[in-house]
């Protein structure tokens, strides 16, 4: 049976690389040479998957899988195989391997001067594509800043809110008040919180009607003279001042916001 034969330097176990791999390293690198030179094999340098599995190394080199796993192991850590997908690449094989040793002084030189102008060339290219680049982006940028000072300047102004009539909070209590004279704020306070409270009366400024309240109580005082006239009861003096302060509230309320009951 016709045999494919693969070409190993005689200096192959000096190398450094391979030095380091250690013995299983060795064997199993060379094995990978031996499957690179396969005839069947697509690609040059390039060493399918199957062909690298433990169990396959094993028993091509007639070792144990564990050492067939550290030997991979070794040459994968030192460089000497690569992992491409699901096959291995075999390290410098376009460079040494593939023409059967190294290269001169002069290829290498040659090789270096010929990658320097194709990347001197590559540079120059992404140097003005992204110039190009950040002058389409800076232009859409001061478009979309147009756009939004457009936008600004076109948006009507939006009206404050319009502030809603409540009843009285809950445990509500006016600010300390400027009482007129005659008058007892903390008295007025009960009548006041009693009356609105049973009417469920609705302002935007309670501080502000309960100031109200006081003026009102205040003339009533001063209309009586602070006499109770003949025939009346307290109790009908304060009806008629109930009536004679929502009278008031009603004609004095300007901008208070005061609902039905």
């Amino acid at each position: 049976m016709a045999e494919a034969w693969c070409k190993v330097s005689s200096g192959l176990a000096r190398h450094p690389k391979v030095r380091k791999a250690g013995n299983l390293g060795r064997q199993v690198y060379e094995h990978a040479l031996r499957m690179n030179a396969d005839p069947g094999n697509p690609i040059p340098g390039t060493v399918r998957g199957s062909h690298m599995e433990d169990w396959f190394i094993a028993d091509e080199l007639q070792m144990s899988v564990t050492d067939a796993v550290t030997g991979l192991k070794a040459t994968l850590d030192v460089g000497l195989i690569r992992k491409d997908g699901d096959a291995y690449y075999i390290v410098g094989w376009d460079d040494w391997w593939s023409r059967g040793g190294a290269k001169t002084n002069s290829e290498r030189q040659h090789e270096w001067r010929q990658r320097k102008a194709r990347n001197g060339e590559v540079t120059a290219n992404v140097t003005r594509n992204e110039s190009n680049a950040i002058r389409v982006e800076k232009k859409r940028e001061e478009e979309r800043r147009g756009e939004e000072i457009g936008e600004r300047a076109s948006a009507p102004e939006a009206k404050p809110a319009k502030a809603r009539a409540v009843v009285m909070p809950e445990g509500w209590e006016p600010d300390p008040p400027k009482a007129p004279e005659g008058v007892d704020p903390a008295s007025e306070f009960v009548q006041f919180r009693d009356h609105h409270a049973a009417r469920a009366s609705r302002f935007v400024d309670w501080n502000a009607a309960f100031r109200t309240w006081l003026r009102n109580a205040a003339k009533f005082q001063s209309g009586r003279g602070g006499r109770s006239p003949p025939g009346k009861t307290p109790f009908d003096l304060q009806m008629e001042r109930v009536a004679m302060l929502e009278e008031r509230e009603r004609q004095e309320a300007l901008s208070l916001d005061v609902g039905a009951p």
